[in-house]
């Protein structure tokens, strides 16, 4: 298959003239994933947990779809799956700073055992992108993106359906000087699922995007999205949503900057209930970042939440405060990592021995990493430990990831 796809794609970017970038690559990688969950059942310590050893291989021709063709074929061998994903990109310019891409990813997915979807049902998706650029002056360009999903399931069941998904982007990009970009969108989404129309709806959202520098030392960012999903049949899922977020950094000094992070959400539910409830919620994060060379960054920031559901046995109404600490380094050209360390106490309101949650206080580390050990050789590594120490000891619960990747790039 691998073959068969790469050669078409070839002889398709000789006969139409394709500029070409790279030519052939070949890639191959270890990984290995690990999930688990503990907490209390009958009065003992439960661990769910779920590993997955992988090996993957991955044949492409062509580069980052710009001007040209690309194509890749990579396939994914597991303990428990196989996976084929077939990517086919091209890119043209109709006019000066004007360009046209297509992208084109077909995956299959399956399991090695039949009779037994202990993690789901084997799939075909097929995922289809088509994007263009135009410019209206000097600093103002207009975007449309149009994307259509179409998943099918070997075994359709009530968790999974097959479904057609329309994602319809309109977007102007503007320079507005000084470094300030400004960034609007309108996005149309449809889905569709022939099984039942139920699970049908549509969802038209906005979006904005703003960044820029105010003088030479505040740094501002602003962006925000506003959806209506409205089901074909009447849903106690439709709603609307608004997400507002935004940031600020002050140079103190040469190496020290004052930062503000916030984030604020709405959602109003067209029919609330117990489950699908109106809440609103808001977090503040205020605190200082320094650097302690090129390399090397610092920044503590404590936090303080606060979130406020529609009266329900089960809606979620608490105080949150903490505190993180994040550590960047990214240094000698091979190495990029992130160390963010979470901490701080959950206060609900209304907590009775009936209550659905119980207050409890968490440490929450993370961290990324990437390693270029060679020009060939990459490590990429993701570590996540969630625990949470609940005021009643049978509510205690921790989650922890672990996933880890060895790749070896043949050019």
């Amino acid at each position: 298959m691998a073959l068969w796809f790469l050669t078409v794609g070839l002889f398709a970017s000789q006969a139409l003239g394709l500029e070409q970038r790279d030519s052939f690559s070949v890639d191959v990688g270890v990984g290995f994933d690990w999930v688990g969950q503990k907490y209390r059942l009958s009065d003992k310590d439960t661990l769910d947990q779920f590993n997955e050893r992988s090996f993957s291989a991955s044949l492409s021709y062509g580069g980052i779809v710009e001007k040209g063709l690309r194509v890749e074929d990579k396939v994914t061998l597991s303990d428990h799956t196989v996976q084929n994903l077939l990517i086919a990109g091209w890119g043209i310019a109709i006019a000066q700073d004007a360009l046209i891409r297509l992208e084109n990813q077909l995956e299959f997915k399956d399991y090695w055992w039949s009779g037994r979807d202990l993690f789901g049902s084997g799939y075909m998706e097929d995922r289809l992108r088509i994007e263009g650029l135009w410019p209206l002056g000097a600093n103002v360009r207009l975007a449309a993106d149009q994307k259509l999903t179409y998943v099918n399931y070997k075994k359709s069941s009530a968790y999974f359906r097959d479904s057609w998904l329309s994602e319809s982007t309109a977007r102007v990009e503007a320079e507005l000087g000084w470094m300030w970009d400004l960034t609007c969108d309108y996005i149309f989404t449809r889905r569709e699922v022939p099984d039942t129309s139920g699970m049908d709806y549509l969802s038209h959202s906005l979006a904005t995007f703003l960044d820029g520098l105010v003088g030479w030392t505040l740094r501002l960012h602003v962006d925000s999205q506003l959806e209506r999903r409205q089901s074909k049949e009447e849903s106690r899922q439709d709603y609307l949503n608004l997400i507002g977020r935004g940031e600020l950094e002050y140079e103190l000094g040469s190496k020290i900057s004052l930062v503000f992070r916030s984030e604020l959400e709405q959602m109003l539910y067209d029919r609330p209930d117990d489950i699908y409830y109106d809440f609103w919620s808001a977090t503040g994060q205020l605190g200082l970042s320094y650097d302690f060379s090129p390399v090397i960054s610092v920044a503590l920031l404590p936090t303080y939440s606060r979130s406020k559901a529609k009266a329900t046995s089960i809606g979620e109404t608490y105080r949150q405060t903490g505190a993180e600490l994040d550590l960047d380094y990214a240094g000698t050209g091979r190495l990029w990592a992130n160390l963010a360390l979470e901490l701080g106490v959950r206060d609900y309101e209304q907590v009775g021995e009936t209550s659905f949650y119980s207050n409890y206080t968490y440490v929450h580390p993370t961290l990324l990493l990437n390693y270029r050990l060679t020009d060939e050789l990459s490590l990429d590594l993701f570590a996540d430990y969630d625990p949470e120490w609940h005021k009643q000891n049978e509510d205690d619960f921790t989650t922890s990831l672990v996933s880890c990747n060895l790749s070896y790039y043949l050019r």
